[in-house]
């Protein structure tokens, strides 16, 4: 069955899935050709797989596997390639040449030129995925799970929800209702409110556990302890970078857990859980 596929003993197969995209796709052709953003595309591609403007029949199968996404290359469609649009007797292929087989291909074989854009990182605008111009970058305080936390009659209602049904320990579908409200809220940002408290809360020695996560008042510690809990992580990158706030720093976040641990915070929260029904 391998051998069919062309697949040897050995070979090394890459397995991807499609990514969806919401981008308008863009026209390859115009009446002079490839158009400009197609030329440019292609000329990227052609610049990552050359030397010196020249791509070998090395380069080229290196080119192939990766449209191909890493599995053995056609050596027909190299040699295709050379035979029809590069010069008779030349070991390479120049930029025009390859832009020129991308034409034609665009001409005949529409689907296999934007399975080959595709493979190699393009998205179907014709410019990369990793490219974020042209994109909206939305502001993270209008992010629908910031404004959820930090709106307070968002965040009062879906808190109110949870805490209600834990202090009156209801159960069937009132708990289910105060479960799905709990897992909303630590599935959203933080609330800055609470948030400062807890990174605050160490700021006098020795903390006055009692007051900082009460015992009285479940639903308060419970949140909080969430909180604690994420501040003794590392914070992703991504998260870093889109919300500015001193709870997603780093240096702060290793800061405030050896203050935790030092002031007696994780012994307390031992306390807690014992303590708890």
């Amino acid at each position: 069955m391998l051998e069919e596929l062309g697949i040897g003993t050995g070979a090394t197969v890459s397995v991807s899935r499609r990514r969806k995209s919401d981008f308008k796709q863009e026209e390859l052709l115009d009446k002079g050709g490839l158009n400009e953003r197609a030329r440019q595309a292609f000329s990227e591609i052609f610049g990552r797989f050359s030397t010196e403007g020249q791509m070998t029949t090395v380069q080229c199968t290196a080119f192939a596997r990766a449209v191909s996404g890493g599995t053995s290359a056609n050596e027909k469609s190299v040699s295709f390639l050379f035979d029809k649009f590069g010069q008779k007797g030349c070991d390479y292929i120049t930029l025009e040449q390859f832009l020129k087989f991308y034409e034609d291909a665009a001409r005949n074989k529409t689907r296999t030129v934007w399975d080959n854009l595709l493979a190699l990182g393009y998205r179907p605008d014709l410019r990369r995925f990793d490219d974020n111009s042209g994109i909206v970058q939305i502001p993270s305080e209008k992010l629908p799970r910031y404004l959820l936390s930090n709106t307070p009659k968002y965040f009062t209602l879906l808190f109110d929800i949870f805490s209600t049904v834990l202090s009156q320990n209801r159960v069937g579908l009132e708990g289910e209702v105060s479960e799905a409200a709990w897992e909303l809220i630590v599935k959203l940002c933080p609330n800055v409110e609470h948030a400062n408290f807890v990174l605050h809360m160490l700021d006098q020695a020795p903390t006055n556990w009692d007051a900082a996560l009460p015992l009285k008042d479940p639903h308060v510690t419970s949140y909080r302890l969430f909180l604690a809990s994420a501040l003794m992580l590392d914070v992703a990158p991504e998260e870093a970078a889109l919300f500015k706030h001193e709870f997603y720093d780093r240096e702060i976040r290793r800061t405030w857990k050896a203050r935790f641990i030092a002031q007696g915070g994780l012994q307390y929260v031992s306390q807690v859980h014992l303590a708890s029904p």
